[in-house]
């Protein structure tokens, strides 16, 4: 091997070194235009590990960085020390271990509740496939299993398993990144034969009739007054029930000036865990909160965007145009339940109403542009 030789460019801005002592472990090297020479970086993980692990009888290599030498040693030992279920033949591996493993290295990933129900299923579901040999893991195996499934108890409102089928599916994909001779034995004729009965489809939207209907059976229960208001608010704010479970009153903003632009803000929820004996806990996120900024801002009443201005008919008259437009805007305005605002011949008006900015004549054109720059931000 040819001597590294710091102060030579090789092409290449980034170059890693073996170390000769230590077999597998390089370092890494950055060359500085500067000096004109490489360098080894001030921070970071400037250490590369390589380890060849036998997995189901193929031999892959494993890479791995660390910030310093002792901890790339480190790894190295506790490498070549253990043994993993993926490190026998494929002969030996039963379903078990596979899902025990996804258990262990997946599972302890995902929400809570999803672990939750997961769990149930794999306990209720799954096994009829414990004991079975991944090399006979086959579409026959996952035929059997659907039959299982059909013939399982269920409640009269279930349609489908098709989770469970997902969750089978996700544990045998996790087994393919470790094994390049298994192939998923599930089909797309076992999605279809995984329905119980074909399900009309039933749309979510509830008619205000419908829903007032619910609402006063609702308040019939006990806690009725606290679980037909909460409704109220799921229903016309469009919210989560865990949403509006987790509203205080600060979230509420109330304009009694103009009761248009009230806001209701929402930045937590509750979550329920699906565990007998659980207790709620309120959480300063909600669902795709992330995707929202974290906050979540609607108004409380009705965007009827009514207040507005425009050309006014004493303006149409002193351009001498009444007889030549076919309506009057300010009168065709107000007609239609505009709440129609003025000012003066030519002068400057203009009426912003939430987002709907409007100006009274062209001497209103600056600031209409002004407002809708500061609605845009």
């Amino acid at each position: 091997m040819t001597k590294f030789n710091y102060k030579t460019f090789q092409n290449k801005d980034r170059v890693y070194t073996e170390i000769r002592s230590l077999k597998g472990i390089s370092k890494l090297w950055i060359w500085n235009d500067d000096v004109k020479e490489y360098q080894p970086p001030k921070k970071g993980k400037i250490y590369q590990t390589r380890k060849r692990v036998l997995k189901f009888g193929k031999t892959q290599r494993i890479t791995k960085f660390f910030e310093t030498l002792e901890q790339a040693r480190q790894w190295q030992i506790e490498a070549d020390n253990c043994s993993p279920v993926y490190e026998k033949q494929i002969i030996d591996v039963k379903f078990k271990d596979i899902l025990a493993n996804w258990q262990t290295r997946i599972l302890p990933k995902l929400k809570e509740n999803t672990q939750v129900g997961y769990q149930k299923i794999i306990i209720k579901y799954f096994v009829p496939l414990l004991n079975g040999e991944m090399k006979d893991f086959n579409s026959k195996v996952v035929d059997d299993w659907i039959d299982f499934l059909l013939e399982s108890p269920r409640t009269h409102r279930r349609s489908t398993f098709i989770h469970e089928l997902d969750l089978l599916s996700a544990i045998l994909n996790f087994h393919i990144e470790y094994s390049d001779n298994f192939v998923s034995p599930i089909k797309k004729r076992h999605r279809k034969a995984i329905q119980v009965k074909d399900s009309e489809f039933r749309g979510k939207d509830l008619s205000e009739s419908d829903f007032f209907k619910f609402r006063s059976e609702l308040s019939k229960l006990k806690h009725g007054h606290l679980f037909s208001t909460m409704a109220t608010v799921q229903f016309f704010q469009a919210l989560r029930v865990s949403e509006v479970a987790a509203i205080h009153w600060e979230d509420i903003v109330l304009n009694d000036i103009s009761p248009v632009e009230s806001r209701i803000i929402i930045s937590r929820s509750i979550k329920w865990i699906r565990k007998a004996g659980a207790i709620p806990r309120l959480e300063n996120n909600f669902k795709n909160s992330k995707a929202n900024g974290g906050l979540k801002e609607q108004p409380i009443f009705e965007e009827t965007y009514k207040r507005l201005t425009a050309f006014s008919n004493a303006e149409e008259e002193a351009a001498e145009l009444t007889d030549v437009m076919p309506f009057l805007l300010e009168s065709k305005l107000v007609d239609r339940g505009a709440v129609y605002s003025k000012a003066s011949l030519w002068q400057e008006h203009v009426v912003t109403d939430q987002r709907l900015v409007t100006g009274q004549n062209p001497a209103s054109a600056k600031e209409v542009g002004k407002q809708i720059a500061m609605l845009v931000g």
